[in-house]
This record gives structure tokens, C-alpha cells and sequence, in this order.
């Protein structure tokens, strides 16, 4: 006998979800990935695709921090738009042992601050705050404040999520990291450096060798 599988309708008005594709701002790409957010709108998932210039994008490792600062921003980018004359023309991070991150975005000034909390080995608080100058808020801060909360807050999320789902199941295993020799935007180096510091941390290493 054949199996009925059981189907779910899904109203043509509501959303599933909603996250942001980035990739390389290069015409051929960006038209492959545009037809995938088009697949996906047919399920009512909301994507946003976004080209940004990864050759600008550098992570560095330190001692004790890392940096990840990109300089090929659009004022005219899907996540947030900007004034061409803006203050701020880069998007900077710094990460620094053990869990706090320092980041810049492009726009109007402003600096925010975030503290990663872990509360069990499947849980982190994360606690966030924003200085600006003059203390006050302007249109396009709360712009990109929104795209941070809504959109790229919950991409990394899910990933969280679904790492920890995969790393407690029975199939998985040690994975390797992807390293290039540029350290481009796409090389894992950085998340490697974090790795070591943690081993050192716990002595499960003498010390933190180069990558």
C-alpha cells in the first residue's frame, strides 16, 4: 500500500521567517543567488540578498584579540542605506579574550559593545550596549539597530542552534577548519585562534601555535 504523507498549508499571507544572503558582488553570482531568495519566497520565506566586497574583508589574529574590518561598504546596501558622506565608511569588529566584541558599523557614529555569557555548554547570554557621541540616536542608527536585531541576530542564531544540535548527535565528528594563506573573508583562522585560547585556557595546550 502507498503511504500517505500528510502535507501543511501554509496561508499565502504569512511569513515563515525572514534572513540575508551575502555574497560576492560579482553580476553572474548575484543573479544564481537571487533566484534562490525567489524559490524561497514560493515557501514564504523572506531573503534579502546583499553583494558586498569580501576582497576588502580582513580577519587578523592577536595575542589576545582579533580584528575583522571590511572597507568595501555601500551606502546603498539591503540591510541598512547610509549617507555616501557619513562619519563612518568601514565596518570594523574587535573581538577580545575571552568574550567580549567591540564593533563599528558604517553610518553615523556609534559604537557598540557586546558580552557573550556562557551559561552552560549549550547556552550564552549575550548582553549589548551602544555609546554614541552626543548619547542620542539618529534615523539611520536605528535602522541598522533594527537589521542587527531582526535579521542578522537571528541568522546567527539559528546557526548557533544548529551547531550545537549537529555536535549532539551520534554522527558527528571533528571537522576541520578552512584556512587559506590570504586569510580572506572566507578562512576560519580567526575561529581557530579562538579555539587555541580556549585549549590554553584549560591546558590542553603549552601554547598557541601560528596559523
Amino acid at each position: 500500500t502507498a503511504e500517505i504523507i500528510p502535507t501543511i498549508e501554509i496561508p499565502a499571507t504569512s511569513t515563515l521567517f525572514s534572513f540575508a544572503i551575502l555574497t560576492p558582488d560579482d553580476p553572474a553570482l548575484i543573479a544564481v543567488v537571487q533566484e534562490m531568495a525567489n524559490q524561497w519566497a514560493l515557501l514564504n520565506i523572506t531573503v534579502t540578498v546583499d553583494a558586498v566586497d569580501l576582497a576588502t574583508y580582513r580577519s587578523q589574529c592577536h595575542a589576545q584579540y582579533s580584528t575583522h574590518i571590511g572597507s568595501g561598504v555601500r551606502p546603498d546596501n539591503k540591510a541598512y542605506t547610509f549617507d555616501p558622506r557619513a562619519p563612518v565608511q568601514k565596518s570594523a569588529f574587535w573581538w577580545l579574550w575571552p568574550m567580549a566584541t567591540v564593533s563599528l558599523s558604517p553610518g553615523d557614529p556609534a559604537v557598540s559593545l557586546f558580552w557573550f555569557n556562557p551559561i552552560s555548554p549549550t547556552r550564552t547570554e549575550l548582553v549589548a550596549i551602544t555609546y554614541t557621541p552626543d548619547g542620542k540616536s539618529t534615523p539611520q542608527l536605528e535602522a541598522a539597530s533594527l537589521y542587527a536585531g531582526t535579521i542578522l541576530s537571528e541568522e546567527d542564531n539559528r546557526l548557533c542552534e544548529s551547531v550545537q544540535r549537529g555536535m549532539a548527535s551520534r554522527g558527528y565528528r571533528q571537522g576541520r577548519f578552512v584556512v587559506d594563506s590570504d586569510r580572506t573573508a572566507i578562512s576560519e583562522h580567526a575561529v581557530h585562534h579562538f579555539h587555541q585560547l580556549v585549549a590554553d585556557a584549560l591546558n590542553w595546550r603549552k601554547s598557541v601555535a601560528k596559523v
